[in-house]
């Protein structure tokens, strides 16, 4: 494995029953299950063409889905499936066509593709969380879990989630460019009433030349920590890309 140096502030307090969510590697999340079980909406920010963390969400817990992404579209999948045809890259086809009938199949019903990114108050292209947040009260959709991978406008959205925080169950975030901004992961951190309760490296980013990983995912949970034993990387951690060695930690 390789090793990473973390400041403490980001050593979980103690463990949780934690349990993973989506698919295999790249695409997964460790949350707290007591979380998923209270939650009455789930809140999806950004899917790109994985959307498997939803769909196990849902699977657990058959709740309301809002899943937020401008970049995709059941069209997009389709013209890209048939631009293979040409060149006869038939297992590519393929798997863009199933990619295409399984976006058609889970987003109906109450599981929502809403095409916004979120961060900037610009609407309908984009909209700002505080936006998300008013969405979900009108329909009353109930407490919400919240998983959140939008490849740097986090930080846009940390007062909201900080301001909306008794609206949720639980937070699954993935943190970017983590060397700039990790004062203002400090200051959530401090100031978000959930608690820490994993943390996780994804190995597709390099580490810098302290040794810091470029980008983190974070869990927090409305569930206190029961135990002080942490064990990192978590048992059901797995690394996002499955050809390099896992990210394991030093805290100071």
């Amino acid at each position: 494995m390789k090793q990473a140096t973390l400041p403490a502030f980001l050593c979980p307090k103690g463990n949780t029953a934690l349990t993973r969510i989506g698919k295999n590697n790249d695409g997964g999340y460790l949350v707290e299950l007591q979380d998923v079980q209270n939650a009455e909406c789930l809140l999806g920010l950004g899917i790109n063409d994985d959307w498997s963390f939803e769909k196990d969400f849902c699977a657990k817990k058959d709740v309301n889905l809002l899943a937020f992404d401008a970049s995709v579209s059941a069209s997009g999948f389709l013209k890209r499936a048939l631009k293979t045809l040409p060149a006869f890259f038939l297992p590519v086809f393929v798997r863009r066509v199933a990619t295409y009938l399984d976006y058609k199949f889970f987003f109906r019903g109450k599981r929502r593709h809403i095409r916004s990114f979120v961060g900037v108050d610009a609407p309908p292209s984009y909209l700002s969380m505080r936006h998300v947040f008013d969405m979900v009260r009108a329909k009353d959709l109930g407490k919400c879990f919240l998983k959140v991978d939008i490849e740097g406008s986090e930080y846009r959205i940390l007062e909201d989630l900080i301001a909306n925080a008794q609206a949720t169950t639980g937070l699954a975030i993935e943190f970017h460019d983590c060397d700039l901004n990790m004062g203002r992961i400090e200051a959530f951190v401090a100031r978000y009433p959930l608690h820490l309760v994993h943390v996780h490296a994804n190995n597709f980013s390099p580490l810098t030349h302290t040794d810091l990983p470029l980008v983190l995912e974070l869990t927090f949970s409305e569930v206190e920590p029961v135990t002080t034993d942490v064990t990192l990387p978590h048992p059901a951690d797995m690394p996002n890309n499955k050809r390099q060695n896992e990210i394991c930690f030093l805290f100071e």
